[in-house]
């Protein structure tokens, strides 16, 4: 039985011209008019109404090419919808203090800084912070189990699938914080992708109350999964044995694009949506796929680092998974 097919099976019971006119001069022409002063002042006049008349053209002309462009930037306008321009907006790069990055939602769309060190942050979590707000009954346990002290809360900077920086938040176990930060650094420095890191508390349902806490802590992990999204602390159970706690549930255990890098039963299956079995050949690893591969820069960069790499198991294989060791 499988960890995935048993989360879905309970999520299944909870859970978009303007008219130009020109006047036109009459004349009668006399006797009179044939003189040379009369030809003269007949000229004038024809000039002067001639002038006139391309003057009002003119203008006329300019008017309508003015009305037509204001009428195409009117209607250009027009056709924005408030949620055009919001998604404008999102998708344009910021260029935050490390102090305003801190208060910006993981998976901002940042600017390449000059200096970027500011922005890798370890931070304590306390009773009734905004962290702790959003944690509290999700992936922090109301019953005990594990107290703030013991874990942090780390922002960081990553490039994502499509190559821009954005802003990623992790909670780990306090002991495993330096490392972490010091893992997240070096994959950003060589510009290594990672779909998304947000908390996995942005997963959790307010309409899974009949689940045990640590059930729901297993169905949010499922949902990450399913969003591609690198997490760490979260109070559940192990994947492959419901009867003890994941490192998970200790912050001492990091999932990294879980969907190109999943669990890996000996019988092929996968503990994941059907996407994840495009990635269990792990030959077809490539440069451009983000399938984690033995001996490569992450898996080194990890181990460097105190974590042991769940693709070296005996039996199933967990390639997203790294557990620190210290």
């Amino acid at each position: 039985m499988k960890k995935w097919n048993i989360m879905m099976s309970m999520l299944a019971l909870a859970l978009a011209g303007s008219l130009l006119c020109s006047c036109g001069r009459s004349a009668a022409v006399t006797e009179k008019a044939e003189t040379a002063e009369g030809t003269e002042i007949d000229a004038e006049t024809e000039t002067a109404a001639g002038t006139e008349t391309d003057a009002e053209t003119e203008t006329a002309a300019g008017t309508e090419t003015v009305a037509e462009t204001e009428t195409v930037s009117e209607t250009e306008t027009e056709g924005k919808t408030d949620t055009d321009t919001e998604k404008e907006t999102e998708n344009r790069p910021l260029s935050p203090s490390p102090e305003e990055a801190l208060l910006l939602p993981a998976e901002t769309l940042i600017e390449p800084q000059a200096d970027t060190d500011a922005y890798f942050v370890i931070r304590t979590i306390e009773e009734g912070d905004e962290v702790y707000n959003r944690i509290y009954g999700n992936s922090f346990p109301t019953d005990g189990g594990i107290t703030t002290g013991e874990i942090r809360y780390l922002r960081v900077l990553h490039y994502d699938y499509n190559g821009q920086i954005r802003t990623g938040e992790i909670i780990v176990n306090a002991v495993a914080a330096e490392d972490t930060l010091a893992v997240f650094r070096e994959l950003f420095d060589a510009e290594y992708q990672i779909c998304q890191m947000v908390l996995v508390d942005a997963y959790y349902d307010a309409g899974w109350p009949e689940f045990a806490h640590l059930e729901r802590g297993n169905q949010a992990d499922s949902v990450s999964i399913a969003h591609d999204n690198t997490s760490a602390f979260n109070y559940r159970v192990a994947s492959n044995d419901f009867s003890k706690l994941s490192n998970h549930a200790m912050g001492r255990a990091i999932d990294l694009n879980p969907l190109e890098n999943p669990y890996v039963y000996v019988d092929g299956s996968v503990d994941g949506p059907n996407e994840c079995l495009n990635y269990v050949d792990r030959s077809k690893a490539t440069a451009d796929n983000h399938m984690i591969q033995d001996g490569d820069f992450v898996v080194t960069t990890f181990k460097n680092h105190g974590f042991s790499w769940g693709g070296d198991w005996e039996g199933d294989k967990d390639y997203q998974h790294f557990d620190y060791e210290g």
